[in-house]
């Protein structure tokens, strides 16, 4: 029979807290992704009459 002890329990609560912290992580190295350098960044590809990346490969790819 298998007894968790309370160092075990305590490793499994600290694990678990460092994977909630990469999981948040991940998520605002996303969303800083997803902001292409940012509003002026956006509009200064605009203004030169350009599309940023993402915008090229959206209408490169279909959605099907």
């Amino acid at each position: 029979m298998h007894e968790e002890t309370n160092a075990g329990k305590s490793f499994i609560g600290v694990a678990m807290k460092t994977v909630a912290q990469k999981i948040e992580e991940l998520r605002e190295r996303e969303a800083k992704i997803k902001e292409m350098g940012g509003g002026p960044a956006v509009a200064k590809q605009h203004q030169a009459g350009k599309l940023t990346a993402r915008e090229r490969l959206d209408r490169f790819f279909d959605a099907g």
